[in-house]
């Protein structure tokens, strides 16, 4: 039963995700961009098929018994922060070294930069995580 319930809670993430980008149609941030190209009528049909989809599964849900997880939007935004923490570290110039020469200069400019964003993940996460015992 356990991976039904993953199952339809994967699809129900990714179909949020789809309802979100179809109807903000652009996200645009320093690092990248996503355009909607999706014209209006396909749109409106893929909007329609998310909502039937939706709609089977509260039915499968129901039929077999599966009551919906309390999640705490606090506690996935802190553990996506301490997630992005990881990966900072791993752009770091010392990492990098695996790859091939690094430039003294890219460390020099490189490495505080990025110690400054994990210390404001880290704050942001710890901020998150004291309004509320998990």
């Amino acid at each position: 039963m356990r991976s039904v319930t993953v199952a339809l809670r994967v699809l129900e993430e990714a179909l949020d995700r789809a309802e979100q980008l179809l109807t903000r149609g652009t996200c645009r941030c320093s690092t990248y961009e996503v355009t909607c190209a999706v014209d209006a009528p396909c749109r409106e049909n893929v909007l329609v098929l998310i909502e039937r989809m939706r709609e089977k599964i509260q039915n499968l849900s129901s039929v077999l018994g599966i009551e919906p997880e309390m999640q705490d939007a606090g506690r996935q935004i802190s553990a996506s922060f301490f997630y992005c923490w990881e990966v900072l570290e791993g752009a770091k110039a010392g990492m990098l070294k695996r790859y091939g020469a690094v430039s003294p200069t890219l460390t020099e400019m490189l490495d505080p930069l990025i110690d400054e964003l994990i210390g404001l993940l880290r704050e942001a996460g710890n901020e998150l995580l004291s309004q509320k015992q998990f």
